[in-house]
């Protein structure tokens, strides 16, 4: 009788909206990390240029930036390099897109499996954030490629690169959590995508914060909330700071000063980070019950 006891799965209701089983979820991980695996030869499955997509889509658009937004409009980019500059917004900036694209189309696309069999929901919209990170670190050698090109230095800040990457994924994570449960219910969150990602990435990736006047009021008040600011900004300095510089009217002289640590955008983008994450947990969590009867 107690060998049988062993291998029987008891499923309660859950007592809160947040109360998570991690020794449930524990058990499951190999369902997660087969969905990893799954997400990441999904994406290129029968594509003949497979995962030089990876360095295309932010390479290409880092080529259009530095035309439009450096050559034209003339645009500061902190005394960086317009490519560079642009090349690591956008690398950073693509990493969380993918991981939330794939992360809010999960629960639809795997109506079959939701369906038919139990395991923890959470896991199926979780995993696109660490599959996208196989991109990641594609993409991330053609910007090391490039700062050798372009003689860019870099410091031991460099080490706190991981903290603005984990900051994206947690973003990425919350964000297809909420974007997921409302997708089961409202197939217009599919179309509206695209949409509202790229929206996101303009107000993101193209002005350097050290430029954005306190005369922009509650704009910037919005900018600094914004979670993927605080994770770009980061990226940049953790990467870049030794080249990064800024000009100031002191006693009516222009005067060249290192751009410094952006405390209080990480700050507030932290918070935020957490917030969406919280939202993201919350409403996933009330609606689940829910997903396998409307999918």
């Amino acid at each position: 009788m107690s060998s049988l006891s062993e291998h029987i799965t008891v499923i309660k209701p859950k007592s809160s909206i947040f109360d998570i089983d991690w020794k449930e979820l524990w058990r499951f991980r190999e369902l997660f990390f087969f969905l990893v695996w799954r997400d990441v030869k999904v994406k290129y499955k029968q594509s003949a240029l497979g995962a030089l997509w990876a360095i295309i889509v932010p390479f290409v658009q880092m080529v259009i930036f530095t035309l439009l937004f450096s050559n034209v409009a003339k645009l500061p980019t902190d005394g960086v390099n317009p490519a560079v500059f642009y090349y690591s917004g956008l690398l950073i900036w693509t990493y969380f897109a993918t991981a939330l694209s794939f992360s809010s189309n999960s629960l639809v696309q795997s109506k079959n499996i939701l369906t038919k069999i139990y395991f923890p929901r959470l896991i199926m919209p979780s995993a696109p954030a660490l599959a996208a990170l196989v991109d990641f670190a594609i993409a991330f050698v053609i910007l090391i490629v490039m700062m050798i090109y372009y003689q860019t230095a870099v410091s031991f800040a460099i080490l706190l690169m991981p903290i603005f990457v984990i900051m994206a994924m947690v973003t990425a994570t919350g964000t297809g959590l909420l974007f997921s449960a409302l997708n089961v219910k409202y197939r217009d969150i599919g179309f509206a995508l695209p949409f509202i990602t790229q929206i996101w990435m303009y107000g993101t990736v193209i002005v350097p914060y050290s430029k954005i006047p306190d005369a922009w009021g509650v704009l910037k008040t919005i900018y600094m909330l914004n979670p993927m600011a605080a994770s770009v900004e980061g990226f940049r300095w953790s990467m870049l700071h030794l080249n990064l510089s800024t000009t100031r009217m002191i006693d009516n002289k222009i005067v060249s000063l290192p751009v410094e640590f952006p405390w209080e955008l990480i700050g507030l983008g932290t918070i935020s980070m957490i917030l969406i994450f919280t939202l993201g947990l919350w409403y996933f969590r009330k609606m689940e019950d829910t997903f396998a009867d409307i999918v």
